[in-house]
This record gives structure tokens, C-alpha cells and sequence, in this order.
């Protein structure tokens, strides 16, 4: 199944970068980077799947079909270093060694670029009343996705990034409250194709007006609260300013 989503944490913490080079990796089908790209970034993406490709070929300046389990091979086929920022969004949960992939791209690390990683949270409220009822049930998108190799809870999850030699700077959050709302709204929700004129006003309303508002109440208790975490994150250089 294609990935057509834009994640907002991911978003808002990027949307400041003017001419700049990104790397998406994960990109799924491009409309995280189109947005980026539309305000005269840089950027190029990782898939591993050739559909996903086919379509984000005409949002971004550039695709790479990679396996990022196998993160040997990154090095050999993008110009890491040469990158300003990379962007890792609901990505590592799918893979079988995600400090090795984030080794994977130490080239890039190295040089202090900030990284923005999304992880979904498994201690979000709805997950932890499913277990209270003796449920923990696999499903086709979201933190319970069946595809997921691993789990994170805020602690684990900063964790797993200082075991890839990654400084936390700050944590963001996407509200699990009306998580189902940004679903229905959300670009390609209606099966992949472009958003239609009334999508893009119930979008920009849940964005300027929902999202905000539930993000204050979110970021007062994350651990319990949050769909997923956004984790503003380097290696050396300087503290990431919080957008």
C-alpha cells in the first residue's frame, strides 16, 4: 500500500527551510517533500517500493529505490554529506535494525545536520485501554500497523536514538484525540487521489484551527496523549531551534 501522507509534526518543524537540501527517507509517495520542495528546497527520497517511487518522482528533485535494511548501501547511492537536513518520518518502526540504519547515514550525522524523527507512541491512551481489555490488535495503518517491527514509547524511543549516538533537542507531538479526524482529511485519504477543493478547507481548518489547539493539551502529558512523537535530533553541531 502506497504511503500518501504528510505528517504535521514532521511539517511544522520544516516548513521554516528555504533553500535547502533535504533527504526524505521514507518518503513514501512525495507529499511531505512536495510541500517542501514548493518552498524552494532541495529534496530528494528513499523507498523501497517502486509504485511509491513512480509517483514521488514527480514531486521531488530526485528518488532512490534503497532497501534501508540493508543501510550499507545508502552511501553508495546518495551524496549524504552534501545534504542540509534529513527527515526519517514513521519509517524506523518498519525496519529490522533502526540504529543501523541511522549508521547507515552517519555521513550525513557526522556533519551535524539536524534529523527529524516520527515514531508512534504504543503508550497512547487507546492502545493502553485495548490491553486493559485483553486487546492488541494488528491492523492495516497506525500504531498498531501490522508491518511494525517494533514498538516506542517515549522513553524507549529516546532510547533507541542516543544507541545511534543522536542528542534529543526537543520533542513535538501529533494529538491521538482526534487522530481519526486528520485521517479523514488528510491528502489521499479518500484512496490516493488528489484532494478535492472541500478536502484542502477541511485540511486547512484541522491544521490551523484542531491541530493546534489539541497540541497544547498534548504536550502537557505526551507520554499518555500523543499519537506519535516528532524528535528533533542530532549528532554534534548546534541545539536544533525549536520552529
Amino acid at each position: 500500500m502506497a504511503y500518501e501522507n504528510v505528517n504535521l509534526p514532521t511539517w511544522r518543524a520544516t516548513r521554516h527551510l528555504r533553500g535547502t537540501r533535504i533527504l526524505d527517507v521514507g518518503c513514501g509517495t512525495g507529499a511531505l517533500g512536495a510541500r517542501l520542495t514548493e518552498l524552494g528546497n532541495h529534496v530528494e527520497g528513499i523507498t523501497h517500493d517502486p509504485g511509491e517511487a513512480e509517483v514521488a518522482a514527480g514531486r521531488l528533485a530526485a528518488v532512490h529505490v534503497l532497501d534501508l535494511d540493508e543501510p550499507s548501501t545508502i552511501a553508495g547511492a546518495v551524496d549524504l554529506p552534501s545534504f542540509d537536513a534529513v527527515i526519517l518520518s514513521n519509517v524506523l518502526e518498519h525496519l529490522r535494525d533502526p540504529v543501523q540504519t541511522l549508521h547507515g547515514l552517519d555521513p550525513l550525522l557526522d556533519t551535524g545536520a539536524p534529523a527529524y524523527v516520527a515514531l508512534p507512541n504504543v503508550a497512547c491512551f487507546w492502545v493502553r485501554a485495548s490491553l486493559l481489555a485483553g486487546r492488541f490488535t494488528p491492523r492495516d495503518d497506525g500504531i498498531l500497523d501490522r508491518t511494525h517491527l517494533h514498538h516506542y514509547t517515549l522513553r524507549t524511543a529516546q532510547a533507541m536514538l542516543r544507541e545511534a549516538e543522536l542528542t534529543v533537542d526537543w520533542v513535538d507531538v501529533m494529538p491521538g484525540l482526534s487522530v481519526w479526524l486528520y485521517q479523514l482529511v488528510k491528502p489521499g485519504a479518500a484512496g490516493g487521489g488528489p484532494t478535492s477543493a472541500s478536502g484542502n478547507r477541511a485540511l486547512e481548518l484541522y491544521e490551523d484551527k484542531v491541530f493546534p489547539a489539541e497540541r497544547v493539551l498534548t504536550l502537557a502529558w505526551k507520554r499518555m496523549l500523543a499519537n506519535e512523537f516528532l524528535f528533533a535530533c542530532r549528532r554534534g553541531g548546534l541545539p536544533i531551534p525549536r520552529p
